[in-house]
């Protein structure tokens, strides 16, 4: 929680700053604060640890309230009827884990031909045998097209098919949150930062340590 983590920097004599932070160049970091001032201040050394956001697709606008991503799907208040899941990978199935044994009728509508392509192909098969049950349905090769006001339209095997939602779970993914970063010119990739096996960036003293 929170109030654990003020508890482990106060006992470690950590300064904490709270504010919207943004590089002015490799030693300086800008902190824009929530009553509207803003202060500066400088480090020899400098972690960034931004993290990731969840990705979407072009054509899906999420609302956070039907529409959601992995962290609306964390604080749901009550527990949906049906729950479609665009995305098979590891977040994906993981809710789909979640809620199928809570009982909820759960639909995973994946892209390519299987789930999981990022796992070793011995786990995953042992894996999907473990994660099948009633309440849980795994569709690969089904392109979603399209969100209605009531579902999700998918096409597969040449077919345009239509499925009921109640919630709708978009986990396909996440990007780096690279804002505030703009100044120090940093190389990266699709996945984000580009850093040596020390964990720096092509900036001397900068360094990042993933999500």
């Amino acid at each position: 929680t929170s109030g654990g983590i003020n508890y482990l920097m106060d006992k470690n004599k950590v300064t904490v700053f709270n504010g919207l932070g943004s590089f002015v160049d490799a030693t300086h970091v800008a902190i824009a604060k929530a009553d509207g001032t803003s202060e500066t201040i400088e480090g020899k050394n400098i972690i960034i640890a931004t993290g990731s956001k969840p990705s979407s697709l072009p054509f899906i606008k999420v609302d956070k309230e039907r529409i959601i991503t992995s962290t609306e799907a964390l604080a749901l208040k009550e527990v949906p009827k049906h729950l479609v899941i665009i995305g098979g990978g590891v977040i994906g199935v993981e809710f789909a884990t979640l809620y199928s044994t809570l009982g909820v009728q759960v639909t995973i509508l994946e892209m390519a031909d299987q789930i999981l392509t990022a796992i070793d192909d011995e786990v995953r098969k042992t894996y999907i045998k473990i994660l099948k049950n009633k309440n849980l349905t795994i569709l690969t090769e089904a392109k979603v097209t399209k969100v209605t006001s009531s579902g999700v339209e998918y096409e597969k095997d040449g077919k345009t098919v239509s499925i009921e939602a109640e919630k709708i779970l978009v986990s396909i993914g996440v990007r780096p949150n690279l804002k505030g970063l703009e100044s120090l010119q940093l190389e990266t990739n699709v996945t984000g930062v580009v850093t040596n096996l020390k964990m720096e960036t092509n900036v001397k003293g900068v360094y990042a340590i993933g999500d």
